[in-house]
């Protein structure tokens, strides 16, 4: 009987050992799956459709193809890199036929004077160091409501808009002089925020140009344009730059200009504005400087916390004979839906409060205790600490 009962003790005894063992190993896996969870850093998305009257309005570029797009065949010895760009490409005046609502000028661009004021915003004209000559920036200063309220719409049945009107806009499509023969240039349009388009990759490893669309000659064409403004909290996992009109790309792109210019001491067309003091650049192995995809991680350029897209879809296009000076004409038409606009915002759903209050939970379900009881477990424990040092009663690990 004694050996008996001595065993059914033993039992017993680790009976009460192994379940708040159990209970504590429970309660840990549990911590570290929470803690895995909120280092994850989930992420909500919600997404709402705005009036076309909220939609930002969106800035245009064109931009044509230069008879010298290959750097190895530019004349470097004869004439510099934007000085070929300005001579080949066209200013606004060469280009600009008609804008509408309020974005038409008659005053010209030049390299001495590339920005031009309109009622509605201003026009920029800029050398473009690859694929191009020169572009025409349209950045306007007015509001959807505002554009609504002033456009003038086209009466002609073959261009009748499916939407409300944002830009009508007619372009010159010019033609060069080569091999004894008119080449007609390629002109491309860009359909984007307030900010410089990417219009061609400058020499950075991966780096993807904004999209744009052919203009044929002689077309009425009409573009669906709907915009997605995308909102992003800085995550550990994923950081993100919150500094206003900043865009990964151009961050980028200004990194393989800094190189250029601590490796060469000169500039290209496009760097003007950022390094007016430097001299051209008239070597190809400057002109054709690349970083590849470890050089531009050094670079430092997160992605933009905030932002802003237009997608553009090609909805009618009419063949009509229109020339003015000898060059055909290209008819441009921007429209849009009555809700074109779409926010997305993303934010992190699991954050530290919710880790604490659910690792808490989980604790007090299993072991029986709550912060409360450890925190007064922890006050109990650090007085009697406090009188052992001091001399007093010899500290006791209870909390009876």
């Amino acid at each position: 009987m004694s050996s008996s009962g001595g065993w059914v003790g033993r039992l017993l005894w680790l009976l009460r050992a192994a379940v708040p063992l159990c209970c504590l190993l429970a309660a840990g896996l549990q911590t570290w799956q929470l803690v895995a969870r909120f280092l994850s850093e989930p992420i909500d998305t919600a997404m709402r459709r705005a009036a076309v009257h909220q939609m930002p309005v969106p800035s245009v570029t064109v931009c044509q193809l230069g008879p010298y797009p290959d750097p190895h065949l530019l004349p470097l010895q004869q004439i510099t890199p934007t000085q070929l760009r300005w001579s080949q490409g066209a200013t606004l005046q060469g280009v600009l036929v008609n804008c509408d609502p309020s974005c038409f000028t008659a005053e010209d661009t030049g390299s001495a004077a590339p920005e031009v004021p309109v009622a509605a915003g201003s026009w920029r004209t800029w050398a473009v160091d690859t694929f191009y000559t020169t572009c025409h920036t349209f950045t306007p200063n007015v509001s959807a409501a505002e554009v609504l309220n002033q456009i003038t719409y086209i009466t002609d049945s073959k261009v009748q808009s499916s939407g409300p009107v944002l830009l009508d806009l007619s372009v010159w499509h010019r033609t060069f002089h080569m091999f004894s023969q008119y080449v007609p240039y390629g002109v491309h349009l860009f359909v984007h925020s307030d900010q410089q388009p990417v219009v061609a990759n400058p020499g950075v490893e991966g780096l993807q140009p904004d999209g744009w669309t052919f203009l044929p000659p002689h077309d009425n064409i009409q573009l669906l344009v709907t915009s997605e403004l995308t909102v992003r909290e800085p995550l550990r996992r994923a950081p993100c730059s919150a500094e206003p009109h900043y865009r990964r790309e151009l961050c980028l792109t200004d990194c393989l200009f800094a190189a250029r210019a601590a490796c060469f001491g000169c500039r290209s067309p496009q760097m003007v504005d950022s390094h007016p003091e430097l001299p051209e650049c008239r070597s190809v192995p400057a002109l054709t400087l690349r970083l590849n995809a470890s050089e531009a991680a050094d670079c430092g350029c997160p992605t933009a916390c905030r932002q802003l897209t237009y997608t553009v879809q090609l909805e009618r296009r009419d063949k009509k004979t229109h020339e003015e000076h000898g060059m055909p004409i290209i008819s441009l038409r921007l429209v849009t839906e009555r809700y074109p606009h779409t926010e997305v915002v993303e934010r992190a759903t699991y954050r530290l409060v919710s880790l604490l209050s659910e690792i808490g939970g989980y604790v007090g379900l299993l072991l029986g205790t709550s912060a409360l009881s450890l925190l007064h477990l922890g006050l109990q424990l650090a007085e009697r600490a406090y009188r052992w040092w001091h001399g007093g009663d010899p500290l006791q690990l209870t909390t009876g």
